[in-house]
């Protein structure tokens, strides 16, 4: 019988379950692989689909069997991420102390710019990276109930509360360029970290007064203590522009609109997005709502053709994009819990938009 919960609720409820189901094979020392476990998923998923809980249940019956096929693969995703290092975010250098130093004569200055809300752990590392570097520091924060504000006005008196409605970053981002008062902005998350690499660069660039008005510089991505060089993680970011010249636009994946050349830095940030499976499952779990209302935002209704394509099509296309044509395959294990749990965030997403209007369309 499938459940009555909402999407969300059965999300939550699979997540808890297979970390105890993953706790309790290890415990028994009878711990399958992840690529065991995925094609257990896929063939526990056809045979769900196939019954009269799956395919005769319209897209809430395809949600379940995604569920339940996704529920082999989590556990023994877990059990094999259990074995691995201990993974840490690294906190970097201490900070220099006192002010920055002066700006070197005829050299543009730069604004590191942090959104925060609730980043107690993260934001601190990220602070360091860029503390004694950059000209200023500014930080939008989203009324923060634990000690991210505290650990901010530690590096910066720049640090500005804006309530947050959930999903439009570009509001963000653009407050803070526009409480910044260098001539070029930086932005950096509190899971990035600004690396020795990266600030040589930039330093490099503001000397040299480029005609360029923006850069996208390559985002280093550690996936489970991983660095994926392959999957298509290995990407260019657009974060660093000159201040009056570029605005961000767009709800949730917000692109900067710039006024003006874009150059490339080939120079990394680092990102740590989230240290465990069950903080990938959690966080996507609560990102998916807003993709949702962002789509039904952006799109309105949406056909029932594109609908079942986003739900039954692209997951798979996504699936061996990562996999094959981005070469994930070459990361191992890595590769395939990676490629696997992407293409599934797609279907999530598509899913609760779905959701977001009732219909019943038929899967």
């Amino acid at each position: 019988m499938i459940p009555e919960e909402n999407f969300t609720q059965m999300i939550a409820r699979l997540d808890r379950e297979t970390g105890e189901e993953s706790r309790a094979w290890l415990r028994e020392n009878r711990a399958p692989g992840p690529f065991r476990g995925f094609f257990r998923g896929v063939r526990r998923f056809a045979s769900v689909y196939r019954s009269e809980r799956g395919s005769r249940a319209g897209v809430r019956g395809l949600f379940f069997a995604v569920n339940e096929g996704m529920r082999p693969f989590l556990s023994a995703a877990k059990c094999w991420e259990a074995k691995l290092p201990a993974r840490r975010i690294p906190m970097g250098d201490e900070p220099p102390r006192g002010a920055a130093a002066p700006p070197a004569a005829g050299r543009e200055t730069l604004a590191a710019v942090v959104m925060t809300k609730d980043c107690e752990d993260l934001v601190e590392g990220t602070l360091r990276s860029v503390a004694g570097w950059a000209d200023e520091i500014v930080v939008i924060d989203g009324f923060s109930k634990d000690r991210t504000v505290e650990i901010c006005r530690k590096y910066t008196d720049k640090v500005f509360q804006n309530k947050w409605d959930g999903y439009r970053f570009c509001t963000e981002r653009n407050l803070g360029n526009a409480k910044a008062s260098a001539d070029w902005c930086f932005h950096v998350d509190p899971d990035e970290r600004a690396t020795p690499e990266f600030r040589r660069a930039v330093t490099r660039l503001l000397e040299s007064k480029p005609g360029e008005n923006a850069f996208e510089f390559r985002k280093k991505n550690f996936f489970l203590g991983r660095w994926m060089r392959h999957g298509g993680w290995f990407h260019y970011s657009r974060h660093l522009f000159r201040r009056g010249k570029a605005t961000y636009d767009g709800v949730i994946h917000e692109s900067l609109k710039v006024d003006g050349g874009v150059g490339k830095l080939e120079a990394p940030v680092e990102h740590y997005p989230f240290v465990s499976i069950s903080q990938f499952v959690e966080r996507h779990n609560g990102y998916s709502k807003r993709e949702a209302l962002a789509l039904k935002e952006s799109h309105g209704s949406i056909s029932e053709r594109e609908t079942l394509f986003n739900l039954k099509s692209k997951p798979v296309k996504r699936f061996f994009k990562f996999y094959f044509k981005k070469k994930g395959f070459l990361e191992g294990a890595h590769g395939l819990v990676f490629s696997t749990l992407f293409a599934w965030v797609h279907f999530v997403n598509w899913a609760k938009y779905w959701e977001l209007g009732a219909g019943d369309t038929r899967a």
